[in-house]
């Protein structure tokens, strides 16, 4: 092993010693590939193995990646979910989003944000499964949150709701909302 490795390696050391940097993400960044450099690298405890001469792309996808993970790890609430799609809710509304997602047969959160309000519809595999907003539960925030026509949006694939308060199919789910809406206007 080379003295800039082994530099490297007393680096990182003494950086995890200090409370301030143990919690930061470290990739190890070299020449060239070597498995035992790497295999050293990792159990050292850095998040990934680069090498230098790699396509730009795939390092910057890497990097990516490693700063996914530790926002994810750090369980950074709202600001996780703007890692998705994210929009304002005046180009694309909840019963457009509702529609898109169950089309898509997709598993993800919705959170939504108008001013001081926010609201969450939770998805499993196309259809909603839960709905919240305010104190409100179910059907209720879901039909509450589909009038919603300004605000913000950000949809987070892959997260799973814990609760079932949903069961109809969502489409029903928006042509009574609309219904609703129109019933409530005239």
């Amino acid at each position: 092993m080379d003295r800039e490795a082994s530099d490297a390696f007393q680096l990182l050391r003494e950086l995890r010693k200090d409370a301030a940097f143990q919690h930061v993400p470290f990739a190890f960044l070299a020449r060239s590939e070597s498995r035992l450099l790497k295999i050293r690298a990792l159990r050292q405890g850095v998040d990934d193995f680069l090498v230098k001469d790699s396509d730009l792309e795939e390092l910057l996808a890497r990097i990516q990646n490693i700063l996914t993970r530790e926002s994810a790890r750090r369980g950074e609430g709202l600001k996780r979910a703007k890692r998705g799609v994210t929009g304002q809710l005046d180009n694309l509304e909840p019963p457009d989003i509702v529609q898109t997602l169950a089309i898509g047969m997709k598993t993800a959160l919705v959170a939504l944000s108008q001013g001081e309000l926010t609201g969450r519809i939770w998805f499993r595999d196309g259809a909603v499964v839960h709905a919240k907003c305010g104190e409100l539960q179910g059907e209720a925030a879901f039909h509450a949150l589909a009038r919603w026509k300004t605000g913000e949006f950000a949809i987070e694939h892959g997260v799973k709701s814990r609760r079932t308060t949903i069961e109809c199919d969502p489409m029903f789910l928006v042509m009574e909302a609309m219904r609703l809406m129109d019933e409530a206007s005239a």
